[in-house]
């Protein structure tokens, strides 16, 4: 099933044993050699006293339009104790706001929304806005993704108007 990055932010994180929530999803830290979804970042408890944790991909055990499950509590771990993830946070790899530009240096827009495939946890296509055209990017026309900047192909075909797909629920 394919997932807007949009309808997943303020979703649920639950635990299947218990059927408990453990939290809310506050944003994801996307791996920028392979643009999977590498990590979930969580907020634990009440809005303005929260504590931002993160859990790590491979501890989905699915995720669903309303929200990801994981197997345990302790799937939930503070952002520091996976140093590949807090990397990536750092250098601000969160696929949102970041600048597309084509590898001739051409501003394409910021990207303001994304699709993931909850099967895999690859990101399938960017959204991506520049005043007022939006724009679908397929992954397979990234180059890279490094910080807050993602390059992509030169190549027209790769630059599209949005179609009825951007109405997904």
């Amino acid at each position: 099933m394919l997932i807007l990055y949009s309808k997943l932010i303020g979703a649920p994180i639950a635990e299947i044993k218990e059927a408990a929530k453990l939290g809310s999803i506050t944003d994801f830290v996307i791996n920028n050699d392979d643009l999977t979804i590498a990590a979930a970042v969580v907020e634990i408890g009440l809005p303005l006293i929260s504590k931002k944790k993160i859990v790590s991909a491979t501890d989905f055990v699915r995720i669903f339009k309303d929200g990801i499950i994981v197997s345990s509590d302790d799937a939930i771990v503070e952002l520091d104790e996976i140093v590949r993830v807090a990397k990536l946070y750092e250098q601000k790899c969160h696929g949102l706001a970041q600048k597309v530009v084509t590898k001739s240096g051409q501003y394409i827009g910021h990207v303001y929304d994304y699709l993931i495939n909850s099967n895999t946890g690859a990101i399938q296509k960017f959204y991506v806005k520049k005043m007022f055209t939006d724009r679908i990017i397929p992954a397979s026309a990234v180059i890279s993704m490094e910080g807050k900047l993602i390059t992509i192909k030169d190549d027209k075909p790769y630059v599209f108007v949005p179609t009825v797909e951007t109405a997904l629920d």
